[in-house]
């Protein structure tokens, strides 16, 4: 991974962070800890999808390697 790459990927997860805590402010802070639930679930989904294609593809060995979680 390169620095632009890992630089790009902070840059979205605070504007995201800096975003929801904009909308805890303005319409309270259930919907901002619903919007971080929302994201935690997407980020956990796309992560196993991940392995398993990496499993169908026979890389095994990198995730072994390289683990996500």
């Amino acid at each position: 991974m390169t620095n632009t790459v890992c630089g790009n990927r902070l840059n979205e997860g605070h504007t995201v962070f800096i975003e929801r805590k904009i909308a805890g402010r303005m319409f309270g802070e259930q919907l901002r800890h619903f919007l971080a639930l929302d994201g935690w679930t997407e980020l956990r989904n796309q992560v196993r999808y991940v392995m398993v294609l990496w499993l169908i593809r026979g890389c095994y060995s990198d995730i072994v390697r390289y683990p996500l979680l």
